[in-house]
C-alpha cells in the first residue's frame, strides 16, 4: 500500500505507517460503518487503553465506536474515562452533548 499514489494527494502519517489519504479514508468508511467491523475495532482500541490507561483519545475512539453501534451507555463510559484524563478536550465534550441529546 506504501508504493501506491494517487495523484494530487498527500500522504499522512499513521501509526507510523505512511499512507494516502484518500486510501485511508475509504479504509475508515467502510471499517467505521460495517457493524461486524465496529465490534473488532472496538475490541483492537480495548485492547489499546488496557495497555495504555491514560490514553485518552483512545477512550474517544470506543466512544466513538460504540455510538456508532448505538451502546451510548458504553460510549458515555468511555467519554467519562477520556475527560478524567483531561477534563478539558474538546473533542470529548462534543460527543458527549450529542449522546446525551434528548
Amino acid at each position: 500500500a506504501q508504493n501506491l499514489q494517487i495523484k494530487n494527494s498527500p500522504n499522512i502519517k499513521v501509526l507510523g505507517e505512511t499512507t494516502n489519504s484518500q486510501i485511508q479514508a475509504l479504509w475508515q468508511e467502510k471499517h467505521y460503518t460495517d457493524p461486524e467491523d465496529i465490534k473488532k475495532l472496538i475490541t483492537l482500541w480495548e485492547k489499546i487503553v488496557a495497555e495504555k490507561s491514560n490514553y485518552r483519545d483512545g477512550y474517544l475512539q470506543l466512544a466513538l465506536l460504540n455510538y456508532k453501534i448505538y451502546e451510548n451507555q458504553k460510549a458515555l463510559e468511555s467519554l467519562k474515562k477520556a475527560l478524567e484524563i483531561d477534563p478539558n478536550f474538546a473533542e470529548a465534550r462534543k460527543l458527549e452533548k450529542l449522546i446525551t441529546q434528548p
